[in-house]
């Protein structure tokens, strides 16, 4: 594992890429469970065994709700997850769709190195993303996977 933990190139305003470059000179992953809270300013919602659920910090345009699961221990590849974390994250998320009323949207989860994909932390995390349609200006949400061909 090497030490590149973000990627403040896909960060989407500039509050979020100075967070990202004091993670950089601290040299560390935000989002392993010992760092999270120290960059993370959103309130833990649930705690798993395996999984942090949380509200996005910086949530696409276009959401009614964002939010972020964090697995707890540092792993960047869905091939590294167990099958109980795998299970805690389809319960977990269910869990969170009730108690938030989410009423539709999408569980996304990016993986691999974030240098040519469009995630901005390489810590495994989904976020489940319930999109604003009840607002008539509401021009939809785009989840980039990766950068544009050149």
């Amino acid at each position: 594992m090497d030490n590149t933990f973000v990627n403040p190139n896909n960060t989407r305003s500039e509050e979020q890429r100075a967070v990202y470059e004091q993670i950089i000179k601290d040299g560390v992953c935000p989002f392993c469970t010992e760092n999270f809270l120290k960059y993370h300013s959103k309130p833990i919602l649930k705690e798993g065994a395996h999984w942090i659920f949380t509200e996005s910090a910086w949530p696409y345009d276009g959401t009614k709700q964002h939010f972020l699961i964090v697995l707890k221990r540092h792993a960047e590849r869905i091939e590294d997850l167990t099958a109980e974390e795998g299970a805690e994250l389809i319960t977990i998320t269910g869990e969170i769709i009730k108690e938030r009323s989410v009423m539709g949207g999408a569980l996304a989860m990016r993986f691999g190195k974030h240098a040519n994909l469009k995630n901005s932390v390489a810590h495994i995390h989904a976020q489940l993303i319930e999109p604003n349609v009840d607002d008539p200006n509401h021009q939809g949400v785009r989840l980039p996977i990766s950068k544009k061909a050149d």
